[in-house]
């Protein structure tokens, strides 16, 4: 299990979980636009980027 801050939401998720999946959990929305459940995601459109403490640069929450 992995364990996740979510704007001050505690969440533990198994591995290979996504963000969005985790937020989602926890009722934390995350807007999406290219994402389709059980559908490979791309991560194309951005829409659900997000900020991780500790890197320098927004990452896509459906597919990190």
């Amino acid at each position: 299990m992995v364990n996740l801050t979510i704007d001050g939401k505690s969440v533990s998720v198994p591995k290979n979980t996504t963000i969005l999946e985790a937020a989602r959990q926890v009722d934390i929305h995350i807007p999406t636009l290219c994402w389709l459940e059980k559908v490979s995601t791309t991560g194309a459109c951005r829409v659900c980027a997000v900020e991780i403490e500790g890197v320098d640069r927004p990452m896509t929450a459906c597919n990190t």
